[in-house]
């Protein structure tokens, strides 16, 4: 998988965000997009939010048990 397709980069994000505590600089690469500002850019496009607010929401989503 030399080159991931974008919707594929941005699932892979969308769940290290709610899963993780990594740093969001660290998920863009790690989910092989560019920078922090395109994950924010590509986020917004498509769910409405920034990655901050997208973990926000994702974690209260979460049972607490399963929330980290």
């Amino acid at each position: 998988p030399h080159a991931w397709p974008p919707d594929v980069r941005l699932a892979r994000a969308r769940a290290c965000l709610v899963d993780t505590t990594r740093p969001i600089a660290d998920i863009a690469l790690a989910s092989r997009i560019s920078d922090q500002s395109a994950l924010t850019r590509a986020l917004r496009d498509r769910m409405g939010m920034t990655p901050g607010a997208y973990r926000r929401t994702g974690r209260r989503a979460l049972p607490s048990s399963v929330a980290r």
